[in-house]
């Protein structure tokens, strides 16, 4: 699995502090083989079910109503489509072609 790096909307740090911003989750994702991977993050992240807070991920921006527009940090690909980590502990998992991220506070 690649982790892609997005060092171009995030100028002020290098490439190595965004990847350890990403703690824990790049590589719950990479375990992930098959099944949902709101459930196999859910279960790694131990704090029970994943709640989601509202908001759209548009390519790999997080927007929400009266806020500013949110790029990822991180994102990588998965068998149900491209997650992205944001700041904030903000990730959008996929949950399959045509279905909409969930998007989570894991923080």
């Amino acid at each position: 699995m690649e982790i892609r790096v997005n060092v171009e909307a995030w100028p002020q740090y290098d490439k190595e502090f965004l990847v350890q911003w990403g703690g824990f989750i790049p590589y719950w994702v990479a375990e992930f083989e098959d099944g949902s991977l709101i459930d196999h993050l859910a279960e790694r992240y131990g704090f029970g079910d994943l709640r989601p807070m509202g908001g759209t991920v548009e390519d790999g921006v997080y927007c929400y109503p009266e806020d500013d527009d949110l790029p990822h940090i991180l994102s990588m690909e998965t068998p149900l489509g491209v997650l992205y980590q944001f700041p904030y502990g903000i990730v959008a998992i996929p949950d399959g072609e045509g279905k909409p991220h969930l998007v989570t506070r894991m923080d």
